[in-house]
């Protein structure tokens, strides 16, 4: 690979990057983080908002590069860089995994292939009851999510499963919540 030459800029080294499959004639942009010349550095934003705007796909790993790049193509449809018909279209294909498309807003977005192992039907609230059913201990980052998930534990587990079993949640001493599943303690007194 070749190293990271700062006179090029990220317009030139995104270039370099390796781009994945083609889909319907036009190449998947993969927006993550590569190490070029042992910098990690990540395609430009811009740079790719405009490949997707001539209508490649656009491969995220992260929620958060999704609102990146959100912001950054509406910043293109104000300054009128983008078409203001055009809409930023995501579709899920694995757990931590979308396409993005950019499409006229009356154009429904392309089928996308689901990766082998992800069920869209299943989201992450049934995957958290699954996984407390099975007896593993959840980490989670707000109290809020706990408590969605301790939802969840007691709207997708059938009531004989959860038979004298309750949910509980403690705070971590680093920051974030853990959810587990423990068994009921008998009242003091009864036989």
């Amino acid at each position: 690979m070749q190293a990271f030459d700062t006179r090029r800029g990220f317009a030139q080294t995104w270039a370099l990057m390796p781009q994945k499959t083609s889909t319907s004639g036009k190449t998947v942009v993969d927006y993550a983080k590569r190490e070029i010349g042992g910098i990690l550095v990540r395609p430009d934003s811009r740079d790719v908002m405009r490949k997707a705007v001539e209508g490649h796909p656009i491969r995220v790993h992260s929620a958060s590069d999704y609102v990146n790049l959100y912001h950054v193509f509406k910043r293109m449809r104000e300054a009128g860089r983008a078409g203001a018909n055009l809409e930023l279209v995501r579709r899920q294909v694995a757990q931590s995994e979308w396409l993005l498309f950019v499409l006229p807003a009356d154009v429904n977005a392309p089928k996308v292939e689901i990766r082998a192992g992800y069920d869209p039907k299943r989201g992450r609230y049934r995957r958290y009851a699954e996984r407390l059913a099975a007896g593993e201990v959840l980490h989670l980052d707000s109290r809020e999510e706990a408590v969605k998930a301790r939802k969840a534990w007691r709207l997708y587990v059938p009531l004989a499963q959860r038979q004298g079993l309750r949910s509980t949640t403690k705070k971590r001493p680093g920051g974030g919540v853990t959810v587990a599943i423990s068994k009921r303690h008998a009242h003091l007194g009864e036989a």
